[in-house]
């Protein structure tokens, strides 16, 4: 077991599974079949299976091998050990994500949720952090089957979590503040559509838990404020776009030195870019903002994101990053048509920029749909200008051609199918 924790120190998953069916056949050979050793072998064992995914049925039968081998069912730590089994199989369940399996996963939790209920909880923090996670897990099985559905049974799972974490000492768990804002932050999400200012409420707790935090849970606070402010930031963008546009600086703030190194941060920063050039468009018009640069640095900011991270091989960002796209195309083709070519050629253009997504059919037919609406716009313009101002318009329709015809070779390179031989 110590070499597979240091195999999984070194984030070396598969050499540790190997170990640990070494470790299990060691047991076996010296005929021991119970105790807490034996189980938390098998619990990791069944939490590395499930996490590389060679087959969730073989995560299953791990979580079960494990529970018959908890020693002494009648002591807290046992039981306690137990429902983690259980919870750690819901969440098994989870990753299957049919309807049976989802609902599977609701009963697993219920099960971990029963056996905690009557722990004495003042005898360990583990018990309560464990028995909050348990209500958190079914939360979020439910929440996954059908949200519309479940509304209130969700909304009742949350609440409990929530009971449990808030009765619990802050230095109880380093994790206690993300977990307390992660749950508001859900329970804010749930309602938004039918009451927003309870949702409001909500969110702004989840700051607040993360602002609060002790410092050892700092980081994952910071995570998890991303997600809090970008949906308070939804929330607001129609009622109160300036305050929304601060959340989503404020996300830009916090993303600047995690979103060329993770993933998940950097596609809190493109969320956020997106939402404030939407927020952008619905400010006040007396509002001393230049609103048409502030949304241009950020789209031209977050395609180069995007560009690095495809550079990385990261396909989660394509969804954005499109939509970012789109919005810059109405942007710069409506109120600086004379940047419109570069802003294409940028973004599509693989010698311009390396990591462009040349591949991307909707990316091409959305640059070539923005070129003929600026062409079209052109020569509507020209018909009522004067002789001098047609003659300044040709130049720009001129670059608007050349742009067309180098997204038509782009096409032909890495869209068009190969000839036959």
């Amino acid at each position: 077991m110590e070499q597979c924790r240091a195999l999984l120190h070194e984030r070396n998953r598969q050499a540790a599974l190997l170990k640990l069916d070494e470790a299990i056949a060691a047991y076996h050979e010296r005929d021991i079949h119970t105790g807490e050793p034996i189980a938390i072998a098998w619990l990791t064992k069944a939490n590395l299976t499930r996490d590389l995914k060679p087959g969730l049925a073989t995560a299953r039968e791990a979580y079960q091998e494990g529970i018959k081998c908890l020693p002494d069912p009648t002591h807290p730590h046992s039981i306690n050990l137990k429902a983690n089994f259980w919870t750690n199989l819901g969440i098994a369940c989870m990753e299957e994500a049919s309807e049976t399996a989802l609902m599977e996963a609701v009963s697993c939790c219920d099960e971990a949720i029963q056996l905690r209920a009557n722990l004495p909880m003042e005898a360990s923090p583990l018990f309560p952090w464990g028995l909050s996670a348990s209500w958190l897990n079914r939360a979020d099985a439910l929440a996954r089957a059908n949200t519309q559905l479940h509304t209130q049974e969700i909304q009742r799972s949350l609440d409990e979590a929530l009971r449990i974490l808030e009765s619990m000492q802050p230095d109880d768990h380093p994790s206690r503040s993300a977990r307390i804002a992660l749950a508001w932050m859900n329970r804010g999400t749930l309602i938004a559509s039918s009451n927003h200012d309870e949702a409001l409420l909500c969110l702004n707790r989840a700051i607040t838990a993360c602002e609060t935090t002790p410092s050892a849970g700092s980081e994952e606070c910071r995570r998890v404020l991303l997600g809090v402010l970008l949906n308070r930031a939804n929330l607001l963008h129609r009622k109160e776009p300036l305050q929304s546009r601060d959340d989503c600086l404020r996300v830009l703030t916090l993303t600047t030195d995690l979103e060329r190194r993770e993933p998940l941060a950097a596609e809190a920063s493109l969320k956020a870019r997106h939402l404030l050039c939407q927020v952008l468009t619905q400010l006040p018009p007396d509002t001393a903002l230049d609103w048409v640069t502030e949304a241009t640095d950020a789209v031209d900011d977050g395609m180069a994101l995007a560009r690095y991270w495809r550079q990385h091989g990261e396909t989660r960002l394509e969804g954005v990053s499109r939509e970012l796209f789109r919005f810059g195309l109405i942007v710069y083709r409506l109120w600086q048509p004379h940047f419109l070519s570069d802003f294409i050629l940028e973004h599509l253009d693989p010698q311009r920029s390396p990591g462009a997504p040349v591949q991307d059919e909707s990316s091409h037919h959305l640059a070539v749909d923005a070129l003929w609406n600026a062409v079209v716009a052109i020569n509507e313009k020209s018909k009522s200008a004067p002789a001098d101002q047609r003659e300044k318009l040709f130049p720009l329709l001129h670059e608007l051609q050349a742009t067309e015809n180098r997204l038509s070779e782009l096409r032909i390179q890495y869209l068009q199918p190969a000839s036959p031989a």
